[in-house]
């Protein structure tokens, strides 16, 4: 018997799941978890709002934070096609050397991860009191 290859949404939701799980289940000190949902739930308005390079280099300048790190890492894993050899700290600089066409199908690929993060943040990462109210 053959199972069904997933759809590219369902490889997107367990992608996402698993990088937030990762985030969840961390242990180390500080506000990692919070920052993430933080980072996460701005991510999508903001690359529609400022575009996807904009977007990716506001988070560049801020890499320095444990969370806005292991969020540029888990965009770069999404495999989106032209950055598929990316990594977290070099996907802002891939982006911008991207062709029209190709930055158009990763704004668009991106944003979908960026949804599907969006849900596993909401699912698995509980808000801080007020936190849901400023990002509904």
């Amino acid at each position: 018997m053959s199972t069904k290859p997933l759809l590219r949404d369902q490889v997107r939701a367990n992608n996402a799941y698993t990088a937030v799980r990762s985030i969840r289940d961390d242990r180390s000190p500080g506000k990692l978890r919070e920052n993430y949902r933080t980072e996460v739930m701005s991510l999508g308005p903001t690359i529609l709002r400022i575009g996807l390079a904009g977007a990716l280099s506001l988070l560049e300048g801020r890499a320095k934070n444990p969370a806005v790190d292991r969020l540029l890492a888990h965009l770069a894993a999404a495999g989106v096609v032209g950055l598929t050899n990316a990594s977290g700290g070099d996907l802002a600089s891939k982006v911008r050397t991207l062709s029209a066409a190709d930055y158009m199908l990763a704004t668009r690929e991106l944003l979908r991860v960026a949804t599907w993060l969006r849900r596993a943040v909401q699912a698995l990462v509980p808000a801080e009191s007020g936190q849901e109210q400023r990002h509904a």
